[in-house]
């Protein structure tokens, strides 16, 4: 998972003897299509990004959208993961677990490991709901990250109110709505 391939990268010797160049390196190698990382993105102590391997070496970075969560990781010493985030409107949705990088007993840095929301919306795909209902998944914030069916329709959108109220009402996180003329809502 997501978190274990950040842990394994975060005690990489190029990153524990600072050389931020040669880590970057090792981490764009790891991704490939099998593997379920969209990209790492390396930040320090005030969220800012210090590499990201969705880009070349030394690009000058522009945010990632989950300052907030790379700052908590300092603040805890242990993994956050976040809401659904991107940079600017440019940038594709992602969800990023954050772990600490440990270096003389501190937190040097921040590693994140993104995820792009199809990789849910494969594991909704395989639910095989019956006909007529569409299940949905929501962040921390209470925005959309995947659904069955039309999968990239409404990502990023806000939670409807008539679902969050039936949530709050629903200790498992699991409901179902019916909609006029729709079928029942997962």
């Amino acid at each position: 998972n997501g978190e274990t391939a950040a842990r394994a990268l975060a005690n990489q010797p190029s990153l524990a003897a600072g050389d931020l160049a040669a880590f970057h390196a090792v981490a764009r190698r790891l991704l490939r299509p099998e593997f379920p990382v969209y990209a790492f993105v390396l930040s320090g102590a005030d969220g800012r990004d210090l590499l990201d391997t969705r880009h070349p070496w030394g690009t000058l970075l522009t945010t990632s959208g989950n300052e907030a969560d790379v700052r908590r990781v300092f603040e805890i010493g242990d993994a956050v993961t976040s809401g659904l985030h991107r940079g600017n409107a440019t940038q594709p949705w992602v969800i990023s677990i954050a772990v600490p990088v440990w270096r003389d007993g501190k937190v040097a840095y921040a590693l994140s490991v993104e995820q792009r929301p199809r990789r849910i919306v494969g594991l909704l795909a395989g639910q095989q709901l019956p006909e007529g209902w569409d299940a949905q998944v929501y962040d921390n914030h209470g925005r959309m990250v995947a659904r069955s069916g039309e999968a990239v329709r409404g990502i990023g959108s806000p939670m409807p109110a008539e679902l969050r109220a039936a949530l709050l009402r629903s200790p498992s996180g699991n409901v179902t709505l019916s909609r006029p003329g729709q079928g029942r809502s997962e």
